[in-house]
């Protein structure tokens, strides 16, 4: 099955490199640029061979675009973190230092997973919310990660979700920018924190109420395409204010990266040579963001 996978996808990649040698795409005259960056959902650190291509991915990335992707981080504290210690074997200490190690080539930021159960079994969710179990779970995790030397300015949301509850802790604990609103997208659990007609267009930040300083930099979709494919699912926001900076960030996992490695660069590469396409750390994003839509 995994080979008749792999075959597949191949094809696919194949056909969509022939397309683009005879495609033309629609010249962009934008007078400001459009910020971009990886955003991923780091949670399989634990694991040695994740680990290392992670770590390759985010000094190839840096090397190439002058920019460092963000890594939202599970910790120690988060039981599916936990459980991963515990089947790969490997310290607290060990975890320590490669989040230290990485945190040379990409900006560090928080993801939160919460569990009702120690064992990691039981998400917490818009049926069994708990905020207790989650604000007690954030202060540990950013404690944690303080003691490390990282103050974290982003968050993505674990599973997308996302309640009013989970903001206001964020905001009390220094996250300046959140990157867990997709359009035309629900959760895991098939629910939506925010309806898409109230959502602006992609690109556009703004205020993830019911804070009052954190910024929305929308997710957009997967980084898993042909080139070809992913400037067309991007054509709506390219041609979105031509005279306005825009922002927006790919989301993904390690488990994407391995899998889909030639798309990832394939894409890069070719967002790259578009003169009107910045690759943009995240706390630089922060600043640009507020001051271009006064937010």
């Amino acid at each position: 099955m995994k080979i008749r996978h792999m075959i597949k996808k191949n094809v696919l990649y194949s056909l969509n490199a022939l397309l683009l040698a005879f495609s033309s795409f629609p010249e962009i005259h934008r007078e400001k640029p459009i910020n971009m960056n990886f955003v991923f959902h780091t949670e399989a650190i634990a694991n040695k061979k994740t680990f290392g291509k992670l770590m390759d991915f985010c000094r190839r990335f840096l090397d190439h675009t002058n920019a460092k992707v963000t890594l939202c981080i599970t910790t120690p504290f988060c039981s599916q973190t936990q459980r991963q210690l515990d089947e790969f074997n490997i310290t607290i200490g060990e975890y320590e230092k490669r989040v230290k190690n990485i945190s040379e080539f990409a900006e560090i930021g928080y993801h939160g997973h919460f569990f009702m159960d120690s064992a990691g079994t039981v998400p917490i969710n818009h049926l069994n919310y708990n905020s207790r179990f989650i604000r007690e779970q954030m202060r540990a995790e950013f404690k944690w990660i303080k003691e490390q030397g990282i103050s974290p300015i982003t968050y993505v949301a674990g599973w997308w979700f996302l309640t009013d509850g989970i903001i206001k802790q964020l905001e009390d604990l220094g996250i300046k920018v959140d990157c867990s609103i997709r359009r035309n997208h629900t959760n895991t659990f098939g629910e939506k924190f925010i309806k898409d007609d109230n959502i602006p267009q992609r690109g556009e930040p703004f205020i993830l109420s019911p804070s009052q300083k954190i910024i929305e930099i929308q997710s957009v979709f997967y980084p898993i395409h042909h080139p070809r494919l992913t400037l067309k699912m991007l054509n709506n926001t390219l041609n979105f204010r031509l005279d306005k900076e825009l922002f927006i960030v790919f989301p993904s996992h390690e488990g994407e990266l391995l899998e889909f490695r030639r798309e990832f660069w394939a894409s890069i590469k070719i967002l790259t040579k578009l003169n009107y396409i910045k690759w943009t750390n995240l706390a630089e994003m922060d600043t640009l963001a507020r001051a271009e839509w006064k937010l």
